[in-house]
């Protein structure tokens, strides 16, 4: 066995590391056993640059969790029951020298630190030295490396603040302090659904780090509920969509109506055909109000999984991302399955929910139910387990909210909102109308398409779960 070479192949420079922070991690290990451990909870054995320094880590981790007394002759005993080990690691002179090496064990956090460094500065040259590597195959994927690389990046960053198991005490801490910020009004980010009832069911709303699904069958307004969602999000807020069915700007002529309260049918004609004079300021004004929000609305053009990731992953790096939508689930493929279309979308379904909760982005994911089976009801309310990729939905969703349209000609159209599945909470159900000038759903007695009331969405006032 030999150590990782101290040189990066064809380059004159030697890789990261801090052969004296090692050592003395080491030694302090060895002479107090608190020192042991704190560098368990903050280090692994492949940490450490040095091989023969990976198996006396090990070896003292080991005795630690025995119970076993921690000296330089019971550390000589336990490398003597390995194969060749302690004369791999040196000897007894070398332990000698870890021993009496490090200047004080209250330093080992620091130590620690040190050695940690080096190790995620080698784990970016790994990352940067495999996208070189792949970017010279004749077959290569620009997109698919991209969205990779940028993976890996943030599997680091998460790895990176994970340090395991925590006392109890510290947990309360945490939960006292988030205590205090809701009461303040500063709690866990929710990001508003657009209806205050979902709201109070989901409290406060959808949840960064989270997948959430909107399905349902086909022109139910899976849609729009999802663009009612991310309407009611305050200025500022980072939004990306990717639409695998329709243009950018017919999408933004629906959230013009919900934000502004102008009628639909006016903001789609005044793209095919000349505008009345009183109509022009007030499509101005509320066109206007677009112009300065983070937003991003991909093409009909990028279906595969890989690509649509590799794209949100380039908005995030540019100015951060909170909520991304995906519509529709049906339309996204994958080059990693072929012909058997329940495992890609389950691969699919999966990508998204890792996606979400490595870059702490609130994902929303429009799908839709499979076909209705013979004989079934067109009254018949659906469940999660009608949606395509149900198997992984019901495992990485976090809310699963179904949508369902009743038409009758005495009570004309009914929208059912289902709260199907919710980690944190109950299901429910409400009944809806839809405001036919602003698209938005609403409750039946809130909807006032003649004067007065508008209906827009106000995003100054989005539903607060800490108001009295």
């Amino acid at each position: 066995m030999t150590d990782p070479p101290l040189f990066v192949p064809g380059v004159e420079q030697i890789l990261p590391q801090d052969l004296a922070a090692e050592q003395s991690v080491l030694g302090a290990m060895m002479l107090d056993r608190e020192a042991v451990i704190i560098a368990a909870d903050e280090l692994q054995s492949d940490d450490f640059y040095r091989s023969p320094h990976q198996k006396v880590f090990d070896a003292l981790v080991a005795m630690y969790r025995a119970n076993a007394p921690i000296d330089l002759i019971t550390l000589t005993d336990q490398l003597n029951k390995g194969r060749g080990d302690l004369d791999y690691c040196g000897g007894p002179a070398y332990l000698t020298t870890l021993a009496s090496s490090v200047p004080t064990t209250s330093n080992i956090k620091n130590y620690c630190g040190i050695v940690r460094q080096k190790t995620l500065l080698r784990d970016m040259i790994r990352i940067c030295q495999d996208v070189n590597g792949r970017c010279y195959q004749p077959d290569a994927d620009p997109e698919s490396i991209q969205r990779e690389a940028m993976r890996e990046i943030e599997a680091q960053i998460v790895k990176t603040g994970d340090q395991g198991a925590t006392p109890i005490k510290q947990v309360a801490k945490e939960w006292y302090d988030l205590w205090q910020n809701a009461k303040e009004g500063k709690g866990e980010p929710r990001y508003s659904t657009g209806l205050v009832w979902l709201d109070g069911k989901l409290d406060g709303g959808y949840r960064k780090a989270g997948l959430h699904v909107i399905g349902g069958w086909t022109g139910v307004g899976k849609t729009t509920l999802g663009l009612q969602c991310v309407a009611a999000q305050p200025l500022g807020t980072r939004v990306a969509i990717s639409s695998l069915e329709q243009p950018g700007t017919e999408l933004l002529s629906v959230l013009m109506a919900m934000r502004s309260g102008l009628d639909i049918g006016v903001l789609r004609s005044a793209i095919t055909r000349p505008t009345p004079a009183a109509d022009e300021r007030g499509i101005e004004d509320a066109l206007t109000a677009w112009y300065a929000e983070p937003w991003w609305i991909g093409g009909c053009d990028k279906r595969d999984i890989d690509a649509l990731i590799a794209e949100a992953l380039r908005v995030k790096a540019r100015g951060g991302l909170d909520i991304w939508i995906v519509d529709h689930c049906q339309e996204v493929t994958t080059k990693h399955w072929h012909g058997d279309r329940y495992n890609q979308v389950d691969y699919i379904v999966s990508e998204l929910g890792q996606f979400a909760r490595q870059t702490g982005t609130c994902v929303i994911l429009m799908s839709q139910c499979r076909k209705r089976e013979k004989g079934r009801s067109p009254e018949t309310l659906p469940n999660a387990q009608d949606l395509e990729g149900a198997g992984k939905i019901g495992t990485e969703a976090t809310t699963v909210i179904l949508v369902h349209r009743i038409e009758s000609e005495i009570e004309g159209v009914t929208v059912k909102v289902i709260i199907d599945k919710f980690r944190q909470g109950l299901k429910g159900m409400i009944d809806l109308g839809q405001n036919r000038k602003t698209m938005l759903f609403a409750p039946k007695d809130e909807i006032h398409e003649e004067g007065g009331q508008t209906g827009n969405v106000n995003v100054d006032t989005a539903f607060d779960p800490f108001a009295d």
